[in-house]
């Protein structure tokens, strides 16, 4: 797939190959991060669940196998296999599990009634869990690298405190367990806005979350994360980058996107969610929830609209009747302007990413399309 003499596992990510060097039948790949001559970590599942095959140039994968317990070591390619819940960046995630009826009334304010479901997990960055106590609540439960959780519960307490009173809220912290890494939030009230793209509320939601940004971006700049111009072309540049690499068909469309962001017109940084997407916004009758705000950022306006566009764009791949996606970007466009257009070069190119490291066989012609569709 990947011809990079460092890295001789991206030669061949086939099943067959993957199962191999996990010892697992039947492994198949569901994202790939590279850095070329690096690294490559590669997130993978089987009937026995997911895991990670973390490829280096040089020994480093030979060093890390000594080391952990948990971790298999493929001689032949020097590849590293954990599977989960060891994740030898992260062995948090492990310890949270062992420990998970133990911490639950300190995490949550009350005894666990199961075990933690897993929902989602990003080898070595973090993994988000589902957890239900015994007074019938429900809460999201994140072990994050690379993250101060106490910060992040403060910000999110100064957050709902200046928001009070709106009609917007973010979901709130319930606690943190900083030597695991480990914070707790609330369940958002109301239901995700894809699910009323396809019911008669369009409008209606429609208006509403974009209500809401714009009375995020009015809040005084209070996250430290930026996304100024600068942070977004390097990520449109590590885009491009990668999906020329896993696409090369597609190198002249991405350079042509690419260059769209040659000329920076005057930009206003504001507060931003920083990572749109139709998920992340829930609604009830009376407000608007923002989840996933640990990427609350101080960037363009237009930068959290333009990602609606694409989450929209690939929502009408996944399925999403194409009429409810053209009613539903009626309203993001009626915000079109220079920053708007900027941004979406920015969003075009970063959503062609995630194509190129998800493998599937109609993943190169969804990047090309939104190449295409977000001029």
């Amino acid at each position: 797939m990947i011809d990079d003499p460092a890295l001789p596992i991206l030669s061949d990510l086939s099943s067959e190959a993957l199962s191999q060097i996990t010892g697992v039948p039947d492994t198949g790949l569901m994202r790939l991060r590279y850095r070329q001559g690096k690294r490559a970590i590669l997130h993978v599942t089987s009937p026995a669940g997911e895991g990670a095959l973390w490829a280096f140039a040089g020994d480093k994968g030979r060093r890390i196998a000594r080391r952990n317990r948990g971790s298999r070591l493929d001689d032949r390619t020097g590849t590293v296999f954990d599977p989960f819940p060891n994740d030898h960046r992260l062995p948090e995630i492990a310890a949270l599990l062992r420990s998970w009826q133990a911490v639950a009334p300190a995490l949550i304010g009350t005894d666990a009634a199961s075990g933690l479901q897993m929902l989602r997990y990003r080898p070595g960055l973090s993994c988000t869990f589902r957890a239900k106590g015994l007074d019938g609540s429900t809460s999201y439960i994140k072990v994050i690298a690379d993250e101060d959780v106490e910060a992040l519960a403060l910000a999110n307490a100064a957050f709902r405190r200046a928001l009070n009173g709106t009609g917007l809220d973010i979901a709130g912290t319930l606690g943190t367990l900083p030597e695991l890494k480990t914070i707790a939030y609330q369940a958002a009230q109301g239901s995700p806005l894809d699910r009323f793209l396809l019911g008669s509320e369009l409008e209606r939601a429609m208006h509403a979350s974009l209500t809401a940004l714009d009375t995020l971006n009015a809040l005084p700049a209070m996250a430290g994360r930026q996304k100024d111009v600068d942070a977004l072309l390097a990520v449109a540049h590590a885009a491009r980058d990668m999906v020329v690499t896993v696409f090369p068909a597609l190198a002249d469309a991405s350079e042509q996107t690419l260059q769209r962001l040659r000329e920076v017109p005057h930009m206003d940084l504001r507060q931003i969610h920083g990572d749109m997407k139709l998920e992340h916004v829930f609604l009830n009758e009376s407000r608007v929830t923002l989840i996933d705000t640990e990427t609350m950022s101080i960037g363009p306006a237009a930068y959290d609209r333009a990602m609606l566009d694409g989450r929209l764009v690939m929502a009408a791949q996944d399925g999403m009747p194409l009429e409810a996606v053209r009613r539903a970007r009626a309203f993001v466009l009626q915000y079109r302007d220079a920053e708007f257009d900027w941004c979406r070069a920015v969003v075009a190119l970063r959503l062609a990413k995630f194509h190129a490291q998800h493998p599937a066989p109609e993943a190169e012609a969804r990047a090309a399309e939104l190449l295409r569709e977000m001029p």
